[in-house]
């Protein structure tokens, strides 16, 4: 699971559409992450705010720290 932004998402969606052959990769830049998209996502019933709050702390690709 990844707590990501909606331009991360965009990123991570155009990531899939390519496969991968051999030793091949896929490199995709996540310019930020989902935390300041607590409220876009409760209002777009993406997620509930309590459920935004589990995803935060389950989140391991983000430091403790920053939030």
């Amino acid at each position: 699971k990844l707590l990501i932004s909606p331009s991360s998402a965009a990123v991570y969606a155009c990531m899939k559409k390519y496969p991968i052959h051999g030793d091949g990769c896929v490199v995709g830049i996540f310019a930020d992450d989902g935390r300041k998209f607590k409220s876009v996502y409760a209002t777009q019933n993406v997620m509930s705010e309590q459920e935004f709050e589990d995803a935060l702390k389950e989140a391991k690709h983000m430091s403790e720290l920053a939030y």
